[in-house]
């Protein structure tokens, strides 16, 4: 599965997503495919796009916003994907539960949305935070202190000096909470990537957790 942590400031966004993959080819539902050291991050037009679940399934979504450019109609594409996956693969719970988020930059300030389970189209509200995991696993019982001190150290780009400043600030925070939760599920890498994106800068940083 993956861990993705997406907080949306007032001017800017950052979307950080673990590295492990798990690929549903057979009918077996007892045996997942495990792949590590993949980059879920994918850059489009306006911003990023990521997504958990299926492998195949956030691929194929991927591929088709990065032709046709319009988030409105990702819900229904993202729909009929899964339905496509599951007449390929079988019933399968990583299909199904299978979802998007993405940051777009009509104007000047970036913006999270997220479309996920019931394939519906989320704006994620200023100094929110948007976390996707692993079905059925409890985030909040084992890292409640960490997602606590996360929104209470929620920072405008604006508030920091330097570009450097803005992403060490938010590396720090979020290596606690991957490194506690990979140690908890299997299916979470430790190490990850993060996007950062105000209104007039944007990178990838890939964060080494030992």
């Amino acid at each position: 599965m993956t861990l993705i942590v997406a907080i949306q400031a007032k001017d800017s966004i950052i979307l950080s997503a673990d590295k492990r993959f798990i690929y549903t080819d057979n009918q077996d539902t007892d045996t997942p495919s495990f792949h590590s050291d993949e980059c879920k991050l994918h850059l489009w037009e306006k911003g990023v796009v990521t997504g958990g679940g299926d492998f195949l399934v956030i691929q194929r979504a991927n591929q088709w916003l990065q032709q046709n450019q319009n988030i409105l109609l990702l819900p229904k594409k993202l729909n009929d994907i899964k339905k496509e996956r599951i007449i390929e693969a079988g019933q399968h719970e990583q299909i199904s539960y299978s979802s998007i988020i993405l940051s777009i930059k009509d104007q000047d300030t970036p913006q999270l949305y997220a479309i996920g389970w019931n394939n519906e189209l989320e704006k994620i509200k200023p100094h929110d935070i948007f976390i996707f995991l692993p079905k059925e696993y409890d985030f909040c019982s084992e890292s409640i202190l960490w997602l606590q001190n996360l929104y209470s150290e929620i920072h405008d780009y604006c508030q920091f000096t330097d570009n450097q400043s803005w992403i060490n600030h938010y590396l720090n925070l979020l290596s606690s909470i991957y490194k506690k939760q990979s140690l908890s599920c299997e299916s979470i890498s430790s190490d990850f990537h993060v996007f950062f994106q105000s209104s007039s800068y944007s990178t990838i940083v890939h964060m080494i957790n030992d």
